[in-house]
């Protein structure tokens, strides 16, 4: 492992070292949420290095990897709040309507606690209502036998507190926090580790609480203190309609400042959500989401770029599995639950897509389940068109070939003119003295046969000569068995014109 000026930690970056025997990038991958392959300027990719963010090579490396790896960790992060804080006021936005809609308050509340309790990890979620020294439970998530029972505020502390002070109370250590000294003992049986408790508020005082609580837990973040102070807030506007709430103020006034609070809340959920959709779109890659029947909910801009398809036709309408190959979904999703049974992220794919018209589109796929609630709900997939680097990686294989050709032409070449200009001149020579002995023999016949016989075979092997200091390019021809020679004939001859075919797309 390399560090280029800067801290790795678990759960952070790792810049791994893809030379020698490197650790293999999917057990790196387990220990770091981003990590990034160094190689040589020279060295080929290995196979391994398709579980990576990113690949830098020397000797830019300590230029290029710290900003990338900061843009990488920064872009995982924004995109994990994001989606947290919309799933947060997704969840706040269906409790809001329904509550809204009327019906029994007691199963809409119990309903709500679940929920909470589902969204947050925790054992227990509950709603009490206040009135002077006494609580009473509305309802329990982890027992609905509790609904109505009596509370005594002297032995919740927590309670207390938050009463007093009107603001959310959030004890990450519920072992070690001084206001919980009164029960102390009985939170050592219970083995409660942590603790929330969020005021619900009629008119600037406290009429009740939400409350929560975990065995597993060490402490509640900001975000999940937002979204039980929202919960808390829609809760009390639907207690407060329903009459479990009582003010001596005015009520329209109460109303319409919970409403303006709900309006809020929506009006931030719609900024959120729209947020989301316009990153989800500007993304070049396709991300296409279905539900576990295989029912396609959400089909982005770079998908319909990317296969000619439109979202309209999709969402709602058609199986994911149109989308590839025959069997080829069926591998995907074989491949995805395989992963998530042994713990381990899914990596990178790579896989075929079918487009509108029929083309067989060659993609990298990234993919994950969606769980919400601890149930799986969707499944989500992250496609990458390989088709203009797979048709870049064609063009720098031929490239190389027509260079390995010239080479091996410049080489012929240079030695064809070397042996051209070596043996010319002995050539020279034996043609000449054979012409001049076969005119001093003209009066005697005996042995001008065998000089006629030099000069032809002389003036054939200048004409062999002549050829090779023309060689060009570089041609062969079968020889003996396997092997192959240079072809003087056409590699000596003008070559054909080349014909360039012009792409019109």
């Amino acid at each position: 492992m390399i560090s280029a000026g800067f801290e790795v930690a678990d759960g952070g970056a790792a810049l791994l070292d893809l030379s020698g025997a490197p650790e293999r990038a999917a057990d790196v991958r387990q220990r770091y949420a981003t990590v990034v392959g160094l190689l040589a300027a020279d060295a080929p990719v290995p196979p391994d290095a398709e579980a990576l963010d990113a690949v830098v090579r020397l000797p830019d490396a300590a230029t290029d990897l710290p900003q990338l790896l900061r843009s990488l960790i920064r872009a995982a992060e924004d995109r994990s709040v994001l989606q947290r804080q919309a799933d947060d006021l997704a969840a706040l936005v269906d409790v809001t309507g329904a509550l809204a809609a009327g019906g029994d308050p007691e199963r809409l509340l119990a309903q709500v606690v679940e929920r909470i309790a589902g969204r947050l990890n925790v054992e227990r979620c509950s709603l009490v209502l206040i009135d002077g020294q006494l609580g009473t439970v509305v309802a329990s998530s982890d027992d609905p036998s509790a609904r109505g029972k009596r509370l005594d505020l002297e032995n919740y502390p927590e309670f207390r507190e938050v009463i007093h002070t009107g603001r959310p109370l959030m004890i990450d250590d519920a072992q070690a926090h001084p206001v919980l000294d009164p029960v102390r003992e009985r939170l050592l049986v219970q083995k409660i580790s942590a603790l929330a408790v969020v005021p619900m508020c009629c008119e600037g005082a406290v009429a009740g609480v939400l409350f929560a609580r975990s065995r597993t837990r060490v402490g509640f973040g900001q975000r999940e203190i937002a979204f039980l102070t929202g919960m808390a807030s829609a809760v009390a506007v639907a207690l407060r309609s329903a009459g479990r709430i009582q003010s001596e103020r005015s009520q329209r006034a109460a109303v319409e400042r919970e409403l303006s609070q709900v309006r809020d809340l929506e009006a931030e959920l719609r900024k959120t959500k729209e947020f989301l959709e316009r990153l989800i779109h500007a993304t070049a890659d396709g991300i296409v989401a279905a539900d576990l029947a295989g029912k396609v909910l959400l089909f982005n801009r770079g998908a319909e770029r990317m296969t000619g398809f439109s979202s309209a036709e999709l969402v709602g309408k058609a199986e994911v599995g149109a989308l590839y190959p025959p069997g080829q979904a069926r591998e995907v999703m074989l491949r995805l639950r395989a992963a998530r049974a042994a713990g381990e992220e899914f990596g990178r794919m790579r896989c075929e897509l079918v487009s509108r018209t029929g083309e067989v589109i060659p993609v990298e796929l990234s993919a994950a389940i969606v769980a919400e609630g601890g149930r799986d709900t969707a499944t989500v997939g992250v496609f990458r068109d390989l088709r203009e680097e797979l048709r870049r990686d064609l063009e720098l294989r031929n490239t190389r070939e027509r260079l390995e050709a010239a080479e091996k032409t410049a080489v012929v070449s240079e030695l064809a003119g070397a042996a051209a200009h070596e043996l010319n001149q002995p050539l020279t020579s034996v043609i000449g003295f054979s012409e001049l002995l076969l005119r001093r023999t003209q009066e005697n016949e005996k042995g001008r046969e065998e000089l006629a016989a030099i000069l032809r075979e002389a003036e054939r092997m200048a004409s062999i000569v002549k050829k090779i200091g023309k060689i060009t390019r570089y041609e062969t021809t079968a020889y003996v068995g396997s092997k192959r020679i240079v072809d003087l004939d056409r590699a000596s001859d003008a070559p054909p014109q080349a014909v360039v075919i012009r792409d019109k797309r």
